[in-house]
């Protein structure tokens, strides 16, 4: 799914792994990108307060191509993720269990 300059797949169900230490949830995704740039993620659960952080390899911003990547959220549920690229937007939402 995606437009424009980015693309990606969203992810298989519970494909997430929670960290007993830390009590987050970690999750592999892959990104297609049809342009160089910089790749922005935001996200918001949307059944509550939570935090997304997204671990991206820097010698992998402003190319073109596949850009895996680790994203992190602090709690389960429902989540909108929003990856940017240029002026290309693509949301999903992920269930996190």
């Amino acid at each position: 799914m995606g437009q424009g300059d980015i693309w990606t797949k969203p992810p298989a169900p519970r494909s997430a792994v929670f960290d007993g230490k830390t009590g987050t949830y970690t999750l592999k995704m892959a990104w297609y990108r049809a342009a160089a740039g910089t790749l922005a993620i935001s996200g918001n659960l949307l059944d509550g307060p939570g935090h997304l952080s997204a671990e991206i390899p820097a010698s992998e911003q402003g190319r073109f191509g596949g850009l895996p990547m680790l994203l992190h959220f602090s709690k389960a549920g429902c989540w909108e993720v929003t990856g940017t690229l240029n002026s290309s937007p693509v949301t999903l939402r992920i269930d996190v269990h």
